[in-house]
């Protein structure tokens, strides 16, 4: 369902988005438009001045100052409908842009408390190698969160599966699963420099400790 909520705002964000472009794209147009009248108005009347051989009358200039009026206050006109309509347009794309932003929170959310719900469920068929999988995606998906009581609660999920599950009984911890775990502590070592330094050293201990690697 959250999928589907959030493919349905996805397509409307793109759908507000193409209709600012096509409203620029017309705001751009017609103030060309109404530029070129207003240039063309006064050079005629620039013209008309110049070739007069004597003062225009009070009625011509006020003709000739009544229609440049005129293409002032339609371009005005068009000018605040369109950034109306610009505003409008904007305003339903961060709505979009916002309720994206929540979704996308949502989803990670409910990815975490999966990730939490797998390792139990791997923990009580006692699998190790599926619980030590399960907490690093999970540390992932709370890194995201930044939700730090679940970061803390994936990491000693980590350390204990290490300790019961390979260096208590002498399990092979594997290379893919020795790389996949380097790279989650890269990503931890900073903000968590110590539990990091404790899971590379248990890593060590594990791999001392497995009859398969002498």
């Amino acid at each position: 369902m959250i999928l589907l909520v959030g493919a349905s705002l996805f397509t409307n964000f793109k759908m507000h988005e193409k209709d600012v472009q096509r409203i620029q794209i017309d705001y751009d147009a017609k103030i060309r438009i109404f530029r070129s009248e207003i240039e063309a108005s006064l050079a005629k009347a620039g013209q008309e001045i110049a070739s007069a051989q004597e003062a225009r009358s009070q009625q011509d200039l006020d003709r000739l100052l009544d229609q440049t009026s005129q293409v002032r206050s339609q371009f005005e006109t068009f000018r605040l409908s369109i950034e109306g309509k610009l505003e409008q347009a904007l305003s339903k794309t961060k709505i979009c842009e916002d309720k994206l932003d929540k979704l996308e929170k949502a989803q990670v959310i409910l990815k975490t408390e999966m990730l939490e719900a797998a390792v139990r469920i791997w923990e009580l068929k006692e699998i190790p190698e599926n619980i030590l999988i399960s907490s690093l995606q999970g540390i992932d998906a709370a890194l995201e969160t930044g939700e730090e009581r679940r970061i803390k609660a994936f990491i000693e999920k980590v350390k204990k599966v290490i300790i019961s599950g390979f260096i208590k009984t002498g399990a092979h911890l594997d290379e893919e699963l020795q790389q996949i775990l380097e790279r989650r502590l890269v990503k931890l070592e900073i903000k968590y420099p110590e539990d990091t330094n404790d899971i590379r050293q248990l890593v060590a201990e594990c791999i001392y400790s497995d009859p398969s690697a002498s």
